[in-house]
């Protein structure tokens, strides 16, 4: 138990209780109700692939035509050929569990293992939650946190597999920290075994679930008599995930490596650097063991190992810290100062900001302004030896979700820093244990909690009232707000943070838990207000123009576009979906004729200039256009080709 239990107003537990089962209601709800068929991104439709040739043939492939002719504008860089078919490079586990539902629901059946996921992140979250802190009411207030700031919700209402790996990880420490508190020998094997085995099928979600594996073991660091045979109990238990994740590479890839993620190059980087750094950190506890006693020196000599092992390998080692500490800086700090490259359908403002779906992309603290206020958990952890090993079990987690992947890459098509979704339980318990702290250093002087609460609203109020249309419209003119304003927030929360530690007046506290709770209201009311309802809206878009051109496209017929995303959905009719940008148009003669002779269907769904630069390059020179619709918003012409006659 991290804290003693505070004494609780039972009414105000109750009404904690009571907003969480509505929220919890109205998510599945929204799943249920509000579920538009269409997606988000390209990735959304390699998971629905996925699922559907599970579902028909028990196969890993995506079907696309490939086999029947091959050609690189069947293909795409999420898809790996072997052997003359294609398979994605996302693991086997999300084809089985899509597979089920969408046989169940089809393409909307789809968003269900996210909605369950989710609850299942919110249920686990309250288990650690009730283990640490130890009474309901905090507990409940690190669910509300997760459930109502941030970005995770909105997740739970999309394909891939985000929320649904979230609920994952925060099963496997759940019961990491039952098993590293449990008191009997068999009880603890049990449920660290049990977090092992959740730990290896979540990689078969995403690879990157691999991650909560730091946290588990700080976790069990500090039960020095049993922490080797719990460790091992670990150990056992992710070996069934780990030989299916090498299965289902090896049948994909050819590749019996478990970190393999299809190509070449990545995969032998990311398969080096982690090898390299798990032995280094092998190495350190064998020779640590006879005096490990998890001291502060300890952990930071451990991660300056693991960090060192993953970055001085491959190439020019100081280059490689350079690009990661600028990628860092950018993907925590501010996107706007960095040259990291635009994911497909990003631009720039004149500022350098990122804009997607019509919006702001945030970094981690633009998103999530509060992430200061770990500082006072840090530093407690850092003074209190018993406190220590949870505290930074569940602070390993989003550190390790947010640190690894974005010394990398900005995660692409997203309005935010959607990587580190899966960590978010963990950091809603500790901002609980913060709120916790701060509340009991304001003890007696309502009018700290009541200015918190107002706080909470001036957040809210001044989002409405300054991101209306009619002040700022554009991204441009939002990026004050949206980019500079969290920014502000977070360095203020840092400096009140640091001063409470300092000194222990009364102000200091109360001014940090004002500054907390506007900074949480901020990523809720952005999260909830601003990113959710693009993502939304571009699905509901995509799903009206697959509604519009599928009554003019035949099944059996291959669709040539730069639209994947909105034809997507039209998969489950045997269409085969082609992108000829991807060699400049070589093969789009060839692939076209092919079909045409096998008595299939060919279409073009190209924006009207694009029509017309094509025939001037002489692209359809063997071909009669026939056009069938012309949409415009999105501005597309959909035109079939059909082979000219001598």
């Amino acid at each position: 138990m991290v804290v003693s239990p505070q004494p609780q107003n039972l009414r105000l537990v109750q009404a904690k209780a009571v907003l969480l089962l509505v929220l919890c209601l109205a998510s599945l709800l929204t799943t249920a109700l509000r579920t538009a068929p269409g997606y988000v991104s390209i990735d959304e439709l390699i998971y629905h692939q996925m699922a559907l040739s599970m579902a028909s043939e028990g196969s890993l492939t995506i079907w696309n035509g490939y086999s029947e002719r091959p050609s690189e504008e069947l293909s795409h860089h999420t898809l790996q050929e072997r052997d003359g078919r294609l398979y994605p490079r996302y693991p086997w586990l999300n084809a089985v569990v899509g597979a089920l539902f969408h046989s169940l629901a089809g393409l909307e059946g789809l968003y269900w293992p996210n909605a369950l996921g989710w609850l299942l992140a919110v249920a686990c979250c309250f288990g650690i939650a009730r283990q640490l802190l130890g009474s309901v009411g905090p507990a409940l207030d690190a669910c509300l946190i997760l459930s109502l700031t941030g970005f995770g919700w909105s997740y739970s209402q999309a394909i891939w597999p985000h929320a649904s790996s979230m609920g994952a990880v925060s099963l496997a420490m759940y019961c990491g920290l039952r098993g590293s508190l449990a008191s009997k020998e068999s009880e603890a094997w049990l449920w660290s075994g049990v977090a092992g085995l959740v730990t290896g099928l979540a990689m078969g979600l995403r690879l990157d679930c691999m991650l909560v594996l730091p946290g588990l073991l700080v976790l069990h660091l500090a039960r020095r008599p049993l922490m080797m045979r719990r460790l091992a109990a670990i150990a056992v238990g992710l070996l069934p995930g780990l030989l299916s994740l090498s299965w289902s590479n090896c049948v994909k890839f050819g590749s019996f490596s478990f970190l393999h993620y299809g190509h070449s190059k990545l995969s032998l980087e990311f398969t080096t650097h982690a090898a390299l750094a798990g032995v280094a950190v092998l190495l350190w506890v064998a020779w640590k063991w006879p005096s490990l006693k998890l001291h502060g020196r300890d952990l930071l000599d451990l991660l300056v190992l693991a960090v060192l092992a993953w970055l001085l390998l491959n190439g020019d080692p100081v280059r490689n810290v350079e690009l990661a500490f600028q990628r860092l800086r950018s993907n925590i700090f501010d996107l706007r100062y960095s040259g990291l490259q635009l994911a497909s359908g990003m631009q720039r403002t004149v500022t350098g900001g990122m804009v997607y779906l019509g919006g702001l992309k945030k970094s981690t603290l633009q998103s999530l302004p509060y992430l200061p206020a770990l500082l006072l958990p840090l530093v407690h952890a850092w003074r209190n030896k018993e406190q220590r090993a949870p505290l930074l079990g569940l602070l390993a987690v989003p550190a390790c979700f947010a640190l690894v992947p974005y010394s990398r890459f900005h995660c692409g098509q997203a309005l935010n820093t959607r990587y580190l979704v899966s960590g978010l339980p963990c950091l809603a318990v500790v901002l609980s244990w913060t709120l916790q702290w701060l509340g009991a250093r304001v003890e007696g002087a309502r009018l700290w909690k009541w200015l918190s609460l107002l706080a909470s609203v001036a957040a809210v109020v001044v989002f409405f009232v300054c991101l209306q249309p009619w002040h700022a419209s554009s991204p441009r003119e939002q990026e004050p707000l949206l980019l500079s304003l969290p920014m502000w927030g977070a360095a203020g929360l840092s400096g009140l943070c640091l001063l409470s530690l300092l000194f222990r007046q009364r102000l200091w506290a109360g001014l940090s838990l004002m500054v907390l709770m506007f900074s949480l209201a901020w990523s809720g009311v952005v999260g909830f207000c601003y990113d959710y309802p693009r993502e939304h809206a571009r699905r509901v878009a995509n799903a009206e123009l697959t509604a519009q051109i599928s009554a003019h496209i035949e099944p059996d017929a291959l669709v040539f576009t730069n639209y994947i995303e909105p034809l997507g959905p039209l998969t489950g009719r045997k269409l085969r979906l082609a992108r000829p940008f991807t060699d400049d148009f070589r093969d789009f003669r060839q692939l076209a004729l092919f079909h045409l002779r096998k008595g299939r269907a060919v279409y073009g769904a190209f924006h009207p200039l694009n029509w017309k630069r094509y025939a001037g390059r002489g692209l359809l020179r063997d071909f009669e256009v026939i056009e069938l619709v012309d949409i415009r918003q999105p501005r597309l012409r959909l035109a079939r080709l059909e082979r000219k006659r001598d």
